[in-house]
Order: C-alpha cells, then sequence, then structure tokens
C-alpha cells in the first residue's frame, strides 16, 4: 500500500478509535458538559459512509458528503471531525484550517480536539517538506504524541541510515539511535552539532562517556555543546572535568561549563556566571542569566528585563523568551514591537519565540499555524498538541 495511503487508513482508525475512547483529560472535560442527546441512526449512518469514502481513498465523493453531513448536523462534533479530516486528505492542512475556522466563525472558544487534529496535519505536511526547516521538530512531536506512523517512518530511516531521522530518535531516548551516533562519531565521519545536541537530549547514560571525550576536543565549539548536553543529562561524573573548563580560554566553553554545574547543583562554577553577568556585552549577560534560569536569585528578573532594552534586537527575542513564564504580558509586547521589523530573520524569530514560549492561548497558536516558516508551523503546532492532550 502506498505510504499516504497508509497514512490515511491509518488516520482514519485513529480517529474512528479516539471518537469512541477519547483521552482521559478530554473525556473529564466532556463529563463535565450537559450530555449531548443520543446519534440518531441516520446521522450515525452518514459518519460511517463519509468514514468508509476516506478509508477507499475517494477523496472528492468523502468532502462532497462530509460537507453535506456537516451541514444537515452541524452541532455533531463527529461530523466536523469528518470535515476536516477529508479536507486534509484531499487539499491539505492549510485548508482544512481555513474550513475549522469557517466553522468557527465567530464563537470564542476554540474546539480543541478539531483544533488539534488541523495541527497534527500541519506537523505532517512540515515533516514530509524537508526543505521546510521544521521536519526535525514536527517528527519529534509526532512521536512525542504517540504517532505510530511517525515511529514508522524514523525506524525505517534510522534502518536506512538517514542520519536525520536517527538524531530524533536519539533525542528521544532511542539506545538503539544513540549507538548509532556513536558508531558515527568513532568512524570517519564528521562529527555534526547535531550529533551533539542529540545524545545530550537522549539522557541515555550509553552518550555519557562519548560526550565526556569531546570536552577534551580541539574545537571549543564542540567543548561548549558537550558541556551543555553533560548538564542537561545530570552526568554528575561529568563534575570534575567540567570543573577545568572553568578556566578554558574560549568564554563559550567557561559559560557552558559554568551552566552545566549550575544544573547539576554545583556552585563552582558561580563566580564565572558573575562574571558574564558584568559584562559590557549585552548578549553575554543574557548568556548568563539563560544559565540560571532554572534557579534564578533576587536580580535575575531585572536583568533580562534590561536585556528587553538591548540594541540588537536578537537580544530582545531571547529576552522575551526566558521572561515569558513570569511575565508573559511584557514579552508578548516586546516581541510585538520587532514584529515588523524590516529583516526578515527577525520576524522568523518573533515567530519563533511566540510559538515556542510566549503564546499560550490556542487562537494566538492557532495564528501561527499559517506561518511562513516550517520551524515556527511546527512549534505552534506542538505547543497545540501539548495543551489538547
Amino acid at each position: 500500500m502506498h505510504a499516504d495511503r497508509r497514512w490515511l487508513f491509518s488516520s482514519v482508525l485513529a480517529v474512528l478509535f479516539f471518537m469512541t475512547t477519547g483521552s482521559a483529560p478530554m473525556r473529564a472535560r466532556q463529563a463535565a458538559q450537559s450530555a449531548p442527546p443520543a446519534v440518531g441512526m441516520d446521522e450515525a449512518s452518514a459518519l460511517t459512509q463519509g468514514w468508509a469514502l476516506l478509508a477507499q481513498g475517494l477523496l472528492d465523493a468523502a468532502v462532497a458528503h462530509a460537507e453535506d453531513t456537516l451541514r444537515r448536523y452541524p452541532r455533531n462534533p463527529s461530523a466536523l471531525t469528518l470535515t476536516l479530516e477529508a479536507h486534509v486528505a484531499r487539499y491539505g492542512a492549510t485548508a482544512a484550517l481555513d474550513r475549522y475556522e469557517q466553522w468557527l466563525g465567530a464563537r470564542p472558544v476554540e474546539d480543541a480536539y478539531a483544533l488539534r487534529r488541523v495541527a497534527r496535519a500541519v506537523l505532517w505536511e512540515t515533516a514530509r517538506q524537508p526543505s521546510s526547516g521544521g521536519r526535525f521538530d514536527a517528527l519529534k512531536a509526532l512521536l512525542a504524541d504517540g504517532d505510530g506512523t511517525a515511529a514508522e517512518e524514523l525506524s525505517r530511516g534510522l534502518d536506512q541510515g538517514n542520519l536525520a531521522d536517527t538524531q530524533i530518535m536519539a533525542a528521544l531516548g532511542s539506545e538503539e539511535a544513540v549507538r548509532r551516533l556513536i558508531d558515527r562519531m568513532n568512524g570517519d565521519q564528521p562529527l555534526l552539532m547535531g550529533q551533539i545536541r542529540a545524545m545530550g537530549d537522549s539522557r541515555s547514560p550509553l552518550a555519557v562517556q562519548p560526550l565526556l571525550a569531546l570536552l577534551a576536543d580541539a574545537r571549543p565549539e564542540f567543548r561548549a555543546a558537550a558541556a551543555e548536553g553533560l548538564g542537561r543529562m545530570q552526568a554528575r561524573e561529568a563534575i570534575t572535568p567540567l570543573r577545568g573548563l572553568l578556566e578554558d580560554r574560549h568564554p563559550s566553553v567557561r559559560l557552558h561549563a559554568a551552566a552545566a554545574l549550575w544544573l547539576m547543583d554545583d556552585g563552582t562554577g558561580l563566580p564565572v556566571l558573575r562574571q558574564f553577568e558584568e559584562s559590557e556585552h549585552p548578549a553575554i549577560r543574557l548568556g548568563a542569566a539563560q544559565a540560571t534560569a532554572t534557579r534564578p536569585d533576587a536580580g535575575w528578573e531585572s536583568r533580562v528585563r534590561g536585556a528587553l532594552q538591548a540594541d540588537d534586537p536578537l537580544v530582545r527575542i531571547q529576552a522575551a523568551t526566558l521572561l515569558a513564564p513570569h511575565d508573559r504580558e511584557a514579552a508578548r509586547q516586546a516581541l510585538n514591537g520587532l514584529a515588523n521589523h524590516d529583516n526578515i530573520a527577525i520576524r522568523e524569530a518573533v515567530e519563533r519565540a511566540m510559538a515556542g514560549t510566549v503564546a499560550d492561548d490556542l487562537r494566538s497558536l492557532r495564528g501561527l499555524l499559517r506561518s511562513s516558516h516550517g520551524a515556527v508551523r511546527a512549534f505552534a503546532a506542538t505547543r497545540v498538541l501539548e495543551q489538547t492532550r
């Protein structure tokens, strides 16, 4: 069976299963509402016919049937789901988003499950467009959401030696993928930053020794990335070598080593972080604030707020991202002030920050699903999935 047909069939089965069972949080929300009237035989028959048309790949007929069903039963959420699924299959995620917004109209409350379906379609389209820049994040989000098709696709990529898919699997904790990355490191192929980050994300004990070895690498960017990964992994056996890097001649290495120690409740690197906090350069001061964000002191927030006034727009964007969990409105205002910047890269960075951290409601995230940047769409869709589980 063709891959797209296989995906469509599995999607239909998944939707039918969800319609029957639902997720625990969603069932709880539904239970809190008044019980809807029972679905009549004609209504159930119309829905069944629509799903059958989809499963057979008769997409034009499925769209027409779904639209007619939704027209006849506008209050049935399953009719909306069928219509969106048909639009996804026939026209794509953007068309489904258009149709959802047409249905939503002036309603003040989003339909969480319907928007979730659109978000998943956005992730799949982004994942299947390698040039979009969001494939890694899209597949990672789908796999984290328990998507079986994504797991199969990534497993095939792993078996075929696809580095990008191997890194995604490693970042999500696959020990086999971590072993593949280690084998690649020990071979004659060039080492890439993405491999180091994936091993740090993996939290796998297998990754500790390779990352420890990289602390002595001649390339400072690799030493810094390895230090950062070991900190995220809470690899306490790295404390001693990380302390040694506090005297490294490259500032980025010293900063990441001090930050990693801080993450492991080791205050040895705190004097280094304090030095960076006193830097004349806002970007360096903000780097120190980012390192201590997990356990901020009394002056942390004021230092981050000060960075919102930096001349460098990228520093302001990073500051807004850090500040968002503490003052979302201030972060939003800072980003809104850069939303129409002349530089397209700045505008994309603003959208990334909004989608990844600052936007906290489904309506805002829905708007970001229309971004022209694949990574932004992936971030926004991921947040929709997280908020609707």
